[in-house]
């Protein structure tokens, strides 16, 4: 090894050390040395489940398992009203981390494929509900979990709630210090601030992940169909030319030996089998990029009850001077309507 290349490898090392230490700092733990365990399950999100995709009429149904605080429930839900639960739940809780699900798009319902992919995000939505106790616990939970009739509609119709309302709703199930110092909470805007702006940015990088996945996943299926392709071919092959150059001697066959009877069963059931990493990929980053849009999605909600408070602080201040003015005597009573009108 040259002195050139001592000093690469040297500066290497450094850098790999540096950004260890960078990472582990940033844990607030020492890591070096430490095996990381397997997270376990909690056993309450074991138990929420989608799963036996049947075909009813033109829609596919999933059988929807899980436990709230009245027990265990079992229903049969369509994709629309796992769509309208999401959409509910976002709406009546502004700023609060609510997990997102698969996309609406109009789907092939004989595609295994895309059933099985729209399963499995619909399960992992559930299971991310699972964690939060305001979710399972809420009155729009309840009428997914346990509600009769067209879901998706009486979730719908659920009364619109006042400002006051929710604010209750938020002091009973979180520990709300309504107390904070001015400084404290604009250490906390400029953080979340930063954080909104990484989201933006991580977003767009997983789209353009996604997008290289799924075409990664494209090419791996046809790969793997040519493979099985090819040897069949190479089986009709010995049909008609090793049989027609060898006098139909068998015994001079491969593929299609007679000790290889059972090979193109076994290759198609092993076909069967075969599993797509890039699909595997492909779906695991899909469920990662709707968790960071659910959290984008809390953000933005938030910001929409702050400027929906900017407003009307606003207003409070203008009605305030228009009432100062009219008891000063500068504004009458008609002057002060029609300007408000």
């Amino acid at each position: 090894m040259t002195d050139a290349e001592k000093k690469l490898k040297e500066e290497a090392e450094k850098a790999k050390t540096k950004l260890i230490d960078e990472i582990n700092s940033f844990k607030g733990e020492d890591t070096k040395g430490q095996t990381t365990e397997p997270e376990q399950e909690d056993p309450r999100v074991q138990k929420f489940l989608v799963q036996n995709p049947v075909k009813v009429g033109g829609n596919v149904k999933y059988t929807v398992t899980g436990v709230d605080d009245e027990g265990d429930f079992s229903e049969v839900r369509r994709f629309r009203e796992f769509h309208a639960l999401g959409q509910v739940l976002k709406t009546r809780w502004p700023g609060c981390y609510i997990p997102s699900i698969p996309e609406k798009k109009l789907m092939n319902q004989n595609n295994e494929t895309f059933v099985e992919e729209r399963r499995s995000l619909l399960e992992r939505f559930m299971k991310e509900i699972a964690k939060y106790d305001y979710i399972v616990f809420s009155k729009e939970f309840k009428v997914f979990a346990r509600g009769k009739g067209e879901i998706d509609k009486v979730l719908f119709a659920l009364p619109k709630q006042t400002p006051m309302q929710v604010l209750e709703k938020y002091r009973l199930n979180f520990q709300i210090d309504e107390e904070q110092d001015a400084t404290v909470m604009n250490t906390y805007k400029e953080r979340i601030l930063i954080f909104q702006q990484y989201l933006k940015k991580a977003i767009a990088i997983m789209e353009a992940q996604k997008k290289q996945l799924k075409q990664m996943s494209k090419v791996r299926d046809k790969q793997d169909k040519g493979q099985t392709d090819l040897l069949f071919d190479l089986m009709k092959y010995e049909d008609v030319g090793i049989a027609y150059y060898s006098d139909q001697d068998y015994q001079k066959r491969m593929l299609t030996h007679p000790s290889a009877e059972e090979l193109k069963a076994r290759i198609e059931g092993s076909s069967k089998k075969w599993k797509n990493p890039y699909r595997d990929a492909y779906i695991w980053l899909k469920g990662e990029f709707l968790d960071v849009n659910g959290m984008f999605d809390a953000l933005n909600g938030r910001e929409s009850v702050m400027k929906a408070q900017l407003n009307t602080e606003q207003k409070q201040r203008d009605d305030n001077k228009e009432l100062l003015k009219l008891s000063e005597g500068k504004t009458t009573m008609k002057s002060f309507f029609k300007s408000k009108s």
